[in-house]
């Protein structure tokens, strides 16, 4: 069952499929939900929409070691962090790296 605040993202959905924080809105509210499977096939569709979408990796590896990937969650915030290289972005790269390093 759907709440409320993801119905109303699926209805602006609707209207512009490629609106990347919509999508990650979507995404993140499965997360919270803990329906840990639709918030990784909503990532999925994100990472497919826009792979430097930096907000995206640190939630996304949390899903994936929900769901015992975790060779996944290395890769993602890996990969993270070298977008937030790429975009000169040090306080999303700090944040990566400190969940990297939790991995261990």
């Amino acid at each position: 069952m759907k709440n409320d605040r993801l119905q109303q993202l699926f209805e602006i959905f609707e209207t512009n499929e490629q609106d990347s924080f919509i999508v990650y809105a979507i995404a993140h509210e499965y997360q919270k939900m803990e329906d840990w499977q639709m918030a990784m096939e909503w990532y999925n569709k994100l990472y497919s929409l826009a792979p430097n979408y930096l907000g995206m990796y640190l939630q996304w590896s949390r899903v994936a070691v929900q769901l015992n990937q975790n060779e996944k969650a290395i890769e993602l915030l890996e990969e993270g962090i070298r977008w937030a290289i790429e975009k000169k972005d040090l306080k999303t790269k700090g944040e990566l790296e400190t969940e990297l390093n939790l991995m261990d």
